[in-house]
C-alpha cells in the first residue's frame, strides 16, 4: 500500500471515529437534558410549583453545553498513530506493521520539513 491510500485510509477512520464518538456524547447530553426535564415535571407535579422560565432555562442549558461539546470535540482530532494503535489492537495478527508504517512516514515527513 503506498503513503497516500494509507494515509488516505487512516483519516477515514479516524472521521468514522469522530463522528461515532460524537454522536455518543449528543446522545448522553441529551438523554441528561431529558432526565432533567423529566425530573421537572415530577417536581412540578408532587409539589406544585410552577415556573414559565423552567423550560426555556432546561432547552438553554441543553443547547448551550451540546454547542460546547461540539466545538471541543472538533478541536481535538486524533492522530494517524492513534488511529494505528486501534486497528492494531483490534487485528493482532498486523504484528505492528501498520503502526511501523506509520511511524516511519512520519519520521520521513520530519526529515523531509528539516531539509
Amino acid at each position: 500500500m503506498n503513503e497516500i491510500s494509507l494515509h488516505e485510509q487512516l483519516r477515514r477512520v479516524i472521521r468514522r471515529q469522530q463522528w461515532t464518538g460524537l454522536g455518543w456524547k449528543l446522545a448522553a447530553c441529551w438523554a441528561v437534558a431529558a432526565l432533567a426535564g423529566a425530573a421537572l415535571i415530577w417536581l412540578q407535579r408532587t409539589t406544585g410549583w410552577s415556573s414559565p422560565a423552567t423550560l426555556p432555562v432546561v432547552v438553554g442549558l441543553a443547547v448551550a453545553v451540546v454547542t460546547a461539546m461540539v466545538l471541543l470535540h472538533t478541536a481535538s482530532a486524533p492522530g494517524e498513530r492513534w488511529a494505528a494503535q486501534k486497528i492494531e489492537v483490534a487485528h493482532p495478527e498486523l504484528k505492528g506493521l501498520l503502526l511501523t508504517a506509520v511511524q516511519q512516514d512520519l519520521a520521513t515527513v520530519g526529515q523531509n520539513a528539516e531539509r
